[in-house]
């Protein structure tokens, strides 16, 4: 069975520094676990658009921005997965697929 870690939308508009501080060492935890038993892990970033910016002004996930970044300190490898997003559900964005096939267990 193949199996991966998603690390959903920790990015640095999403997680204030207290709290990306507080379960940074969690999440590099959980990644560190996941590699040891050799599952994939993969990151996905939530990414505004400009039209969803000009109807909700606080968003600040717009592409490029310093805040749709992962948090610092994050237990990343080069070849690590990072899937942009434009949904708020991972399962529902019709790019999914790119990461690989997948079926229910």
């Amino acid at each position: 069975m193949n199996c991966a870690l998603f690390v959903i939308d920790a990015q640095k508009g999403v997680m204030t520094p207290r709290i990306s501080s507080e379960f940074t060492s969690k999440i590099n935890q959980s990644i560190s676990k996941a590699k040891n038993k050799g599952w994939e892990v993969i990151f996905s970033k939530h990414i505004n658009s400009e039209a969803e910016k000009r109807k909700f002004k606080k968003l600040t996930t717009l592409e490029g921005s310093v805040d749709s970044e992962l948090i610092d300190n994050l237990q990343k490898d080069l070849k690590d997965k990072v899937f942009e997003k434009t949904t708020y559900s991972l399962f529902g964005n019709k790019d999914f697929d790119c990461i690989g096939p997948h079926s229910p267990p």
